[in-house]
């Protein structure tokens, strides 16, 4: 089994920057008493910190810094190295395997790699009613945001909302199809986070959370569907009162 150390060296008072440095070094045993470590049959990886520069604002970078540079070349005379190494990328290749087989074993909509999406994949318990209205089909050519795109989907969760929603009384049929509304509000970041807000709720909490939501969703999905919608926060507000007789 071989052993390396994954060295973090912070660059500002952030948990990851782009400007941070990974420096690798292959050993024959760890003697970090505080490194996080993980590993299969393999291979060791050691997970160390150095917060010399984790401190003050966010906005503070030092990766310019001679200090910075100093502290950075310590770490390579000492052995450490930069660029990923093989055996390293070979284990997250296998981690990330083994994870995508779990969510599918889970019954997940997303278990496969961000590179092999097609809409076709990620239809879930969506009727085909919903899933070929042209929003969600202009939507989900590409790797969707909104709720369509969230990882906790299964396909009885879709199915589920679906009725929920479509059970709505639209009291706006003269304006707005109701499943376009769905659609909509399927593509929003509203979609997106109350998806995400799902996680780790079993599917009857999550069936709870639906019900509590679903007028919400509505709302949202029609003053955003509306044409004098400007796109922002204080559009979204100011025509919730203008429609709010609309509204449910």
């Amino acid at each position: 089994m071989k052993r390396f150390i994954r060295l973090h060296i912070h660059s500002t008072c952030a948990s990851y920057s782009s400007l941070d440095t990974l420096l690798y070094k292959e050993v024959d045993e760890f003697i970090h008493k505080d490194c996080e470590v993980d590993g299969d049959d393999f291979i060791e990886i050691c997970f160390i910190e150095d917060k010399t520069f984790y401190n003050g604002s966010l906005f503070k970078e030092y990766h310019n810094t001679a200090e910075y540079k100093n502290l950075v070349n310590k770490y390579i005379q000492e052995g450490y190295k930069e660029g990923t190494p093989k055996e390293m990328e070979d284990f997250y290749d296998r981690k990330e395997a083994r994870r995508h087989r779990h969510r599918e074993e889970e019954n997940y909509i997303f278990c496969f790699p961000y590179e092999e999406y097609h809409r076709d994949r990620i239809q879930g318990g969506f009727s085909n009613r919903i899933w070929n209205n042209k929003i969600l089909v202009n939507y989900t050519q590409n790797n969707p945001f909104g709720y369509v795109g969230h990882t906790v989907r299964k396909a009885n969760l879709d199915e589920y909302l679906e009725i929920q929603f479509m059970g709505i009384n639209n009291k706006n049929s003269n304006e707005f199809k109701l499943e376009d509304i769905f659609c909509r509000w399927l593509t929003s970041t509203d979609g997106r986070h109350f998806g995400d807000s799902l996680e780790c709720y079993d599917f009857e909490k999550q069936k709870d959370m639906i019900d509590a939501h679903l007028n919400e969703m509505y709302n949202l999905a029609y003053i955003w569907s509306k044409s004098d919608h400007k796109g922002t926060l204080r559009s979204t507000k100011e025509l919730m009162e203008k429609y709010k007789e609309n509204l449910i």
